[in-house]
């Protein structure tokens, strides 16, 4: 089994549960309230340590009791959380609201995952020499992000980049550097400069991940929700359809996607049989509500 490094975001969730999601000056009240600890980065460690993967994480949490909570939490799942600094700033917070058909849309506070500077990174040097996949997502500073790529790629590891949310900041020379671009279907348009609000086919996009890839040279699975994740490598391109499941709260959907893929992966599984276990994972994860509990443990998915 090959390990893992997760560096990204810890996040207290605050997941309000109503009707339909609100318009803008809208006033509305929730029917439910829910709790819970997640961040894209904090999620994707927490799914690979369910499927009992070799994951450390690497972020920044406040000096305060819900931090020291997240730290816990995380630790006594399985996640080596020892480069998981402390930060004068408070523990990041996502104000999360989901409505009838489980779409959701997400406000996220950064705090202290702003606080992950270069010098920190510098400081888990040993851990990334150690590791075989580094996986990041965009919830922390960019400047960091693009360091760390620029670091990992020098020592040949392999580099996994989730471009969630997304940001026009991103120096995308960057994807150069990175093995496998994992965005979803918004982050892609917007990488790509298309309209977010169009509506597109299969064919249309397999079309688009060739212009991608023809110039960046970068392995690409876009994860398109219902429609399934789509690959387009060097050699070939496929459709993994998604699992038909009833969902409740995609909060977490595309984080345990990520996570339970590059568990596969560092278990030496195909990519192709790898993204039909992620679908599988993802397919779970939304028919529960919350971040880091909905994502379901190992002895959970069928064969």
């Amino acid at each position: 089994m090959k390990k893992i490094l997760v560096i990204g975001s810890i996040n207290k969730d605050i997941s309000l549960y109503v009707k339909n999601l609100p318009s803008l000056g809208e006033t509305i009240l929730a029917n439910n309230m829910k709790e819970s600890f997640g961040g894209k980065g904090a999620n994707q460690a927490m799914t690979i340590a369910k499927m009992n993967g070799d994951v450390s994480f690497a972020g920044a949490v406040g000096d305060d009791l819900v931090g020291e909570e997240i730290i816990s939490f995380m630790k006594k799942e399985g996640v080596d959380t020892s480069a998981i600094k402390r930060s004068k700033l408070p523990t990041g917070t996502a104000l999360i609201t989901v409505d009838e058909n489980s779409d959701n849309n997400i406000i996220v506070y950064p705090g202290a995952n702003y606080s992950i500077t270069k010098e920190d990174i510098d400081d888990i040097d040993n851990l990334i020499d150690e590791s075989d996949f580094i996986l990041m997502q965009f919830e922390i500073t960019m400047e960091t992000i693009e360091y760390v790529i620029e670091k990992a790629s020098e020592k040949g590891k392999y580099i996994i980049l989730n471009p969630a949310p997304y940001s026009q900041d991103f120096n995308k020379e960057f994807l150069k550097k990175v093995d496998l671009f994992i965005p979803n279907e918004t982050e892609f348009l917007e990488l790509m400069g298309k309209d977010t609000k169009d509506n597109h086919d299969i064919d249309w996009f397999k079309m688009e991940a060739k212009e991608f890839y023809d110039k960046y040279r970068t392995d690409l699975i876009i994860t398109l929700g219902s429609l399934g994740s789509l690959y387009y490598g060097e050699n070939e391109s496929f459709l993994v359809e998604a699992n038909k499941v009833k969902a409740v709260d995609s909060t977490a959907a595309g984080d345990s996607y990520i996570g339970s893929l590059v568990y596969s992966l560092s278990i030496d599984k195909s990519l192709q049989d790898s993204m039909k276990f992620a679908s599988k994972v993802a397919a779970i994860t939304i028919s529960r509500k919350g971040a880091m509990e909905a994502i379901p443990y190992i002895d959970e998915i069928e064969e």
